[in-house]
């Protein structure tokens, strides 16, 4: 068997759109790709390297690989299900300066449906479906430009700017939303629904994100034992991240440390 399967491809614009299978357990040594493009995992999970930076590829995770971005890849000990979208040079060109030039994930959200509906139009293709894939991945680089920007920031007031910075500074510590509120002069339903209206999502969720993210470098950098990495991110214990993270990335804290120090060897 070979160690890429490709079940389906197809090329129109100069885009294209690959459904393939990464074999158990592959590693991809340092490479390049001459153009950019997104992928979307379908099943399996896989790590995807860029120096001291690595990107976990999940189900229901997007994440963008730039043209020429030397990186190495590890996939996931029972093979990665995954659907690319490769965007050609020209197309790129006529962005304008639009933000697509670093590495990226988002997890769910917009990318994700749009890049099921480009696999749904591959898989159940007619007449139309050329027309249809090229609205569908200018629509995909418009979620991207914008999900690569800084978020909320025409939505956002002076006071939830504030909470935005000091959920920043100190999510590592416990947290009440009185006391955010209180800090900028604010009631607390005006700090929360403010909060989710300008960044898309909970303060909840983004100070676990915050947490975990966190953690993640750390266990990049490969020094510090687990547990210590938890209690420094926020969480009470060392099973309770282990927990988050796993949902978070599909794999655990330990499996990732693993994943990332394999990429270096």
């Amino acid at each position: 068997m070979s160690d890429i399967t490709t079940l389906l491809q197809m090329k129109t614009s100069g885009i294209e759109l690959t459904e393939l299978v990464y074999a158990d357990g592959l590693r991809l040594p340092r490479h390049v790709h001459e153009n950019g493009g997104f992928s979307l995992v379908l099943d399996g999970t896989h790590s995807e390297g860029y120096g001291a930076r690595a990107l976990v590829g999940r189900p229901h995770n997007v994440t963008f690989t730039p043209g020429d971005a030397e990186h190495t890849n590890v996939f996931a000990p029972r093979g990665t299900h995954c659907f690319t979208v490769e965007l050609p040079q020209p197309l790129m060109a006529r962005l304008d300066g639009a933000p697509l030039v670093e590495p990226f994930e988002q997890h769910g959200g917009m990318l994700e449906l749009l890049a099921n509906r480009l696999l749904d139009e591959c898989r159940n293709a007619d007449d139309v479906t050329p027309l249809a894939i090229e609205g569908l991945v200018m629509e995909m680089i418009a979620a991207a430009t914008r999900a690569a920007r800084s978020p909320g920031d025409s939505k956002t007031t002076p006071a939830i700017r504030r909470v935005r910075e000091l959920l920043e500074a100190h999510f590592a510590e416990p947290l009440r939303l009185d006391d955010l509120a209180a800090t900028v002069g604010r009631h607390p339903v005006y700090v929360a629904t403010s909060f989710r209206r300008a960044y898309g999502e909970t303060i909840g969720a983004f100070v676990r994100r915050l947490r975990v993210e966190h953690a993640r470098r750390e266990l990049a950098r490969g020094a510090l034992p687990i547990v210590e990495i938890a209690l420094a991110s926020g969480f009470a214990n060392q099973s309770h991240f282990t927990r988050t993270f796993r949902k978070t990335y599909g794999v655990t804290p330990a499996a990732y440390r693993r994943l990332v120090q394999d990429q270096r060897h």
